[in-house]
């Protein structure tokens, strides 16, 4: 245990001295977020964040290679998200505009922190591409989402965290007035879970 914390001490040091912005100190502009892992050294994880355009009440997560229409006719199982190989798609409350998205992937499942959510869902998705990356349906995704956020191909969790999903429902916006959060990890677990839907939206569009 004294061996695990003094090296975590030393790295969290290193952090600080490369001043580089670590989770305790400014998580929301950093770009690589930190995570204390079982060596006691730090795990650098991709994320990204940035508004995505939505277009028909969707924007995506594809694999390379994958356009949204391979996924078919979509249904909304949980009323948020759906996944098909290579694929996720996410639902949302208005018809047209940007929506606010952070992408992080994790080694192991993350903390749960969906207090300050309306919805949040659990799906799995195969990757085969290993490539997973924002995308929209009518158009392309800002340069600080155009990075995949997984890097090696099989199974990943998705936990896809929702708010703001009842404030203009089927409008067309010019700002941001929802937000969305999708962590990411690998997992063999295929079993989707609802961890909680307070949204009026999301639940009119869960399929019976």
């Amino acid at each position: 245990v004294m061996t695990f914390r003094a090296g975590a001490a030393r790295a969290r040091r290193a952090v600080e001295l490369w001043h580089v912005p670590a989770p305790w100190q400014d998580r929301t502009n950093a770009s690589l977020l930190y995570t204390c892992g079982r060596n006691g050294m730090l795990d650098r994880l991709p994320r990204r964040s940035g508004l995505v355009p939505v277009s028909h009440h969707q924007f995506f997560l594809l694999d390379e290679d994958v356009f949204p229409e391979d996924g078919g006719r979509l249904t909304w199982p949980n009323g948020l998200a759906t996944a098909a190989p290579g694929l996720v798609a996410i639902y949302t409350g208005i018809h047209l505009g940007p929506v606010h998205l952070v992408l992080e992937r994790h080694g192991n499942p993350p903390e749960p922190e969906w207090e300050s959510w309306g919805d949040v869902v659990e799906i799995a998705v195969d990757v085969p591409g290993g490539a997973l990356q924002a995308g929209a349906l009518m158009d392309d995704v800002p340069e600080s989402l155009a990075e995949p956020v997984t890097e090696h191909p099989g199974t990943y969790r998705a936990r896809i965290h929702a708010r703001g999903r009842d404030n203009a429902v089927d409008l067309a916006t010019s700002d941001p007035v929802e937000h969305y959060l999708v962590q990411l990890w690998p997992s063999t677990g295929t079993t989707p879970r609802t961890r909680t839907l307070t949204s009026h939206f999301g639940r009119i569009q869960m399929s019976p």
